[in-house]
């Protein structure tokens, strides 16, 4: 989290599994886009601090009317964008562990493979190359 937190930021955006030792104070520091996937069964994060967590990241973003028009103009940068996905059936590092069972259930499949793609998504949006450079114009 460190990383994502300096100001200049030495990266361009960041994706997290497992946010579970995360500081609630810490996403209000945030300087680069930020993407997370969570397990709703995290022994690591309990519901309330999730919640939490989800309304620091809620006011980060929120702007006024005034705001968002100054945004539009260019006279006011935008907020740092960020997204979490939080997934059932799944526990803990469901995204980096291999199952202790030796098979893996639907759930744990599925949340592994969206979580996978979440991450390519992200940094393909936030983090083009090249001539994949996202074009903003409309």
């Amino acid at each position: 989290m460190n990383l994502i937190q300096e100001n200049p930021c030495r990266i361009e955006a960041a994706f997290i599994a497992h946010p579970g030792r995360l500081q609630t104070s810490a996403y209000g520091t945030l300087q680069v886009p930020l993407s997370l996937a969570q397990a709703w069964d995290d022994r690591s994060v309990d519901v309330r601090t999730r919640h939490e967590q989800d309304k620091a990241l809620i006011e980060m973003v929120k702007s006024t009317s005034a705001e968002k028009d100054a945004i539009q103009s260019g006279k006011l940068q935008p907020r740092v964008p960020w997204q979490m996905n939080l997934f059932s059936g799944v526990e803990y590092a469901f995204a980096v562990r291999l199952p202790s069972k030796g098979r893996m259930t639907r759930d744990e499949i599925y949340a592994k493979r969206a979580a996978f793609f979440q991450a390519v998504m992200w940094f393909e949006t936030y983090m083009p190359v090249g001539d994949k450079k996202l074009k903003y114009d409309v």
